[in-house]
């Protein structure tokens, strides 16, 4: 027979081991977040505020000159805005649209003779110009590699070019506007340094040869680094340095605009 001391631990262990079988049951692993907090979204707007350094050269008409609109008319940086709008068809698949407006007024007295869209504006004569370009940007991102820590994506785009500049001085006024699509190519990279912080590299771009297209040709090149905060799921904000370049020659018409410096915006994700 057993003895009372044996039989108090045997029903000791029966109890134990009942008491556990339903906290086994019940135990559940934790899911692993596949997706971070800057990535879970449908839809993103972000808009940021840039402040560059602008070279703007623009040259209109048969026998025109090339104006510099910092040298010759007195252009000064700015603030503008820069406003993007992501859409996301699946995890790796990806919409994006960007519109940059920039625009310039100034007063400036030429230093020598200018000649724009037929019309001469003599050396020494107050001119007052305008300068307003709409950067479009149409394109569709592929991330080849996506996981928890960042991804690697191609894009391919389209930059539309809607360019317009004036020169006014007392009652001598010419105009120009130039509208053309760049095609374009690019990469895109991001890495979380944490959860909640991340550091994303962009670079575009694209070269069309004057001899494909009659004597039409143009470039651009786009490159963007920047890093985001993400508060939660659905808002950010980013800071970061871009440099924007494009040059077009078309018929009468020629352009050479770069825009670089620093920038900060914030997104919304739904």
């Amino acid at each position: 027979m057993l003895t009372p001391s044996v039989r108090s631990c045997a029903l000791a262990a029966c109890v134990l081991a009942l008491a556990a079988a339903p906290a086994r049951a019940q135990y559940r692993p934790r899911p692993v977040a596949t997706t971070l907090p800057g990535e879970n979204f449908h839809v993103e707007f972000m808009a940021a505020l840039w402040n560059p350094s602008a070279e703007v050269e623009i040259t209109s008409g048969t026998g025109g000159s090339s104006v510099d609109l910092k040298r010759d008319l007195g252009l000064s940086d700015h603030n503008f805005g820069d406003y993007q709008l992501v859409v996301k068809l699946k995890q790796k698949h990806k919409i994006r649209t960007e519109l940059i407006p920039i625009n310039y007024r100034q007063i400036g007295t030429l230093k020598t003779d200018v000649t724009f869209n037929g019309q001469v504006f003599p050396a020494g004569t107050p001119v007052s110009s305008e300068f307003h370009w709409k950067a479009w940007r149409f394109g569709y991102e592929y991330d080849m590699v996506s996981t928890v820590r960042g991804f690697f994506g191609t894009i391919l785009e389209v930059r539309y070019a809607d360019v317009n500049a004036s020169l006014t001085a007392g009652n001598r006024v010419s105009s120009a506007s130039t509208k053309t699509p760049i095609p374009g190519v690019g990469a895109i990279g991001r890495i979380y340094l944490a959860s909640n912080l991340s550091f994303t590299g962009e670079l575009a771009g694209f070269s069309l040869p004057g001899n494909l297209i009659k004597s039409e040709s143009g470039h651009y090149l786009d490159w963007d680094w920047y890093a985001m905060l993400n508060f939660a799921d659905q808002m950010s904000v980013r800071g970061g340095y871009r440099k924007l370049n494009l040059d077009y020659t078309l018929t009468n018409d020629s352009g050479s605009f770069t825009f670089s410096g620093w920038y900060i915006g914030a997104a919304l994700r739904f």
